[in-house]
């Protein structure tokens, strides 16, 4: 990242530390990130048979926190989920994964304080698209309540316990 783009979102790290009270920015601590494997591991719309063994999971995390990539991640309440934005490229793009297993966080106002940390990721590194993926048909449609729009759909893509299912392609714009 040159000099000229680290200073331009520099204002903006406090506001990517704490966006909200329900978003608080991933801290490293070990007991979180087994309970984030255990959930990815068992729960059906995280990660695919062909990558459900434990170094594989473990490995995807460590990338993840790792900082290889400019990556920033957020555990959503009290381990309810993790919302991890991945591959920022700073005045272009970013990819988000989502892992949630307690939907019910998503009130109207959890709906707006992710709306509010979607403005804020897409500011703060100047974005003009955040694109995603999911197999998970409650996700997509909270992800259309957060501005995401359903850009198309990956047929038979994700595979759990050797059943095959639909993978929704998301793409959320910055508006002009």
């Amino acid at each position: 990242m040159s000099a000229t783009v680290a200073k331009d979102m520099g204002h903006d790290v406090a506001r990517l530390l704490a966006p909200s009270p329900s978003f608080r920015h991933f801290v490293y601590d070990e007991a979180k990130v087994e309970t984030w494997a255990e959930h990815l591991m068992n729960d059906k719309y995280h990660v695919s048979d062909e990558d459900r063994r434990p170094e594989i999971i473990y490995e995807r995390i460590h990338w993840l926190l790792s900082g290889m990539a400019i990556n920033v991640t957020y555990e959503i309440g009290d381990m309810a989920g993790i919302l991890s934005f991945n591959n920022i490229i700073p005045y272009h793009k970013a990819t988000l994964h989502w892992a949630m297993w307690d939907m019910g966080i998503f009130g109207k106002s959890g709906v707006r304080e992710t709306i509010a940390l979607l403005d804020i990721i897409m500011d703060s590194f100047k974005l003009t698209r955040i694109g995603s993926n999911t197999p998970d048909p409650k996700v997509l449609k909270l992800a259309q309540l957060l501005g995401f729009k359903h850009e198309g759909t990956a047929r038979k893509e994700y595979r759990w316990n050797g059943e095959l299912y639909d993978t929704y392609l998301l793409g959320r714009m910055k508006e002009n």
